[in-house]
């Protein structure tokens, strides 16, 4: 029986060969890949077959109290819409608006038994406003209830 040896020569040979790229280079650059995944992820948005469409909102308008008036209280703020509204989650409005008001500086948004659905795109929103003089302006809000441009003129009122 031959017994044959192997020789270790060849191993130191193997562990002295020049890596292609430093491992520190290597690590470096997969604790930057990684943080390029993380951030991508939270700032990449939707895909392109998850988003929606823009849609514009819908026209509105304030009808009265008319600029200037008094009124007794409470002040029913009468106004239109291009598009019909519904009361649903995110209080009365049409798909991913929905109504709010600048009462004094102060945001309102309507809650179901405010708003009365009138003829021809008109509602009626009563609201419940202390004596004296007050600024009224009506606008369109998204999911993330930030004012969208445009909205009604601002209207100067006075409660009796």
């Amino acid at each position: 029986m031959t017994m044959t040896t192997t020789s270790n020569a060849a191993a130191p040979a193997l562990a002295k060969r020049p890596r292609a790229l430093p491992d520190a280079l290597l690590a470096t650059l997969g604790v930057a890949m990684l943080l390029m995944a993380v951030v991508l992820m939270f700032i990449g948005g939707e895909s392109d077959t998850t988003r929606r469409p823009v849609v514009a909102a819908p026209v509105l308008e304030l009808l009265a109290p008319l600029d200037g008036t008094t009124v007794e209280g409470p002040v029913e703020l009468i106004f239109s819409t291009s598009r019909p509204i519904t009361a649903h989650r995110d209080g009365w409005g049409v798909d991913d608006f929905h109504l709010h008001a600048h009462l004094d500086g102060k945001e309102v948004m309507p809650n179901a038994a405010e708003v009365t659905p009138l003829e021809r795109g008109r509602y009626r929103w009563t609201v419940k406003l202390p004596a004296g003089p007050h600024a009224v302006r009506l606008y369109w809000a998204g999911p993330d209830h930030k004012p969208l441009p445009g909205g009604s003129d601002a209207r100067r009122i006075t409660v009796k």
